[in-house]
């Protein structure tokens, strides 16, 4: 036995956790990170650009509209041919085109449809030509194209069987006197 029989060992008290080496999935991990924020970065400062832009042209057409306008040239007078042109442009552009295509929305049906639509506002006629599966789905179309507001006389002009893909149809042509609410 030795001079002090019972001695203890050595007590290690460092509670503090020893720091472990950063591996390489961190760093990746921290690569990735910075390189993400980089791009979404530049795609911050570029769509601040944009509204600056933006802004910019807003604040610039305000100005603008704040001008009083420029003074104009009296201008010539215009000619009676002229006139006349010009009122009868603004007549068919003031037709009620809106009443005539809900008429024909209307009068259209899952048996027969519409392709093509022909509106003369200065004749008052109406030239439509359509597809239907059946010749009786031809002759309701036409009949509520005739009872349709703003939409009269409606009549079939003609009408034969065509073949569309794997089916027959019935390619027919009607007309009708349009009331162009003048």
């Amino acid at each position: 036995m030795g001079l002090i029989p019972r001695v203890p060992l050595p007590v290690d008290l460092d509670f503090a956790r020893t720091r472990r080496a950063i591996g390489w999935p961190g760093w990746l991990l921290l690569a990735a990170g910075l390189v993400v924020s980089g791009v979404e970065l530049a795609d911050y400062r570029a769509a601040r650009a944009d509204l600056d832009e933006r802004d910019a042209i807003v604040a610039r057409l305000r100005q603008e509209l704040r001008r009083p306008p420029p003074q104009t040239a009296a201008a010539d007078p215009v000619g009676a041919d002229e006139a006349k042109a010009a009122l009868g442009v603004a007549a068919h552009l003031n037709a009620d085109w809106g009443r005539m295509f809900a008429g024909v929305a209307a009068a259209q049906s899952d048996a027969a449809a519409w392709v093509s639509l022909d509106g003369d506002v200065a004749r008052s006629s109406l030239r439509i030509v359509g597809d239907a599966r059946t010749l009786a789905a031809v002759f309701d179309f036409v009949a509520a194209l005739d009872s349709a507001d703003g939409i009269d006389d409606a009549r079939l002009s003609s009408y034969e069987w065509t073949r569309v893909g794997p089916t027959d149809v019935v390619r027919f042509n009607a007309n009708a006197t349009w009331s162009a609410g003048r």
